[in-house]
């Protein structure tokens, strides 16, 4: 049964995810940025922490789920045994990553030159994101799941919650390695370089088959497990 409140919270609570996912990360490609090495990549981690905060506050109003990610709502159809929304809840979180990602990608086309080169994700490689996925999704998934079976002790925090794992995990593991942990922002970014490249940059699509596979594979042994537990 097609759950349209799902799909409308996690459409709008996705695109505000990959709002701020995109403007943190064109912010470091400013002239004007001059942070370098772990200071950039601290600074990243908490835009992209803060932005997943505010994303899920933003897909809960309204008696929505605020996964705003398609391996948390994996995790949490079998960790609650309910499917019910499974489907309009991917459909609402890759959609909204797609448009999330295109606004801001327009106004910075129409403000500056600044663009994702395709030399910068040669590093999206099979072992770096082994590296970086895996490890960086237990850590994440384990403090979402957390806030999605803890009940109404922490439903309250769940974005401070979520927000502070995907922090953690992205400064303890992404220095080095690639990690993205959304399977709907991996294809939202990726989607950014194909059109910053103008159809180049197709590596990357091998790539985030092997993350979307790592991020849904977690998912499912967390939420498996939590589900056995519960």
């Amino acid at each position: 049964m097609w759950n349209t409140n799902i799909f409308l919270t996690e459409l709008f609570g996705t695109l505000v995810l990959l709002f701020g996912v995109m403007g943190t990360t064109y912010a470091t490609k400013l002239k004007s940025f001059k942070w370098t090495g772990f200071t950039k990549h601290l600074f990243v981690a908490v835009g992209v922490g803060m932005s997943l905060a505010i994303a899920v506050f933003v897909g809960e109003i309204e008696g929505g789920n605020g996964w705003v990610n398609p391996a948390v709502a994996v995790m949490a159809a079998i960790g609650k045994d309910n499917y019910s929304n499974l489907l309009p809840a991917l459909t609402g979180e890759f959609l909204g990553g797609i448009v999330g990602m295109l606004i801001p990608l327009v106004l910075i086309k129409i403000t500056s030159d600044v663009t994702f080169k395709e030399d910068e994700v040669e590093g999206f490689t099979i072992k770096k994101l082994v590296a970086g996925e895996f490890l960086g999704s237990i850590l994440f998934l384990a403090g979402v799941a957390v806030a999605v079976f803890g009940g109404s002790t922490f439903k309250a925090n769940s974005g401070f919650i979520v927000g502070m794992a995907v922090m953690i995990a992205i400064a303890v593991f992404g220095s080095g390695n690639v990690l993205l942990l959304n399977p709907a922002a991996g294809l939202a970014m990726t989607l950014a370089v194909l059109i910053d490249n103008k159809g180049k940059g197709l590596k990357m699509f091998a790539s985030l088959s092997i993350s979307t596979l790592a991020n849904l594979t977690i998912a499912a042994t967390i939420g498996g497990i939590m589900f056995a537990f519960t």
